[in-house]
């Protein structure tokens, strides 16, 4: 069976700048994660559609101009960057 929507749900808690999540992921683990799941949901025979959202990613310095704050940031930002990207070469 091939499923005909997928949910992503791109959360940054992994991110090693979070404070809250424990994974200790770098912005470089989370763009692989995400272009693990944007290749295997292109790979899929069924070519189903692909809902992603947001979630978590709390810095441990909550100052806009904070190394932790931009981190997590721009890892919002690049799950939609690569599904772009990715959505791009379909």
């Amino acid at each position: 069976t091939q499923p005909d929507l997928v949910f992503f749900q791109g959360g940054v808690d992994p991110h090693q700048a979070d404070r809250i999540g424990r994974l200790e992921l770098s912005t470089a683990g989370l763009k692989k994660r995400n272009a693990l799941v944007y290749r295997l949901v292109s790979g899929l025979q069924s070519a189903p559609r692909l809902v992603v959202t947001l979630g978590g990613g709390y810095p441990r310095n909550l100052e806009p101009s904070s190394p932790p704050f931009h981190q997590v940031v721009q890892s919002h930002m690049d799950v939609y960057r690569q599904c772009a990207a990715a959505h791009a070469r379909l």
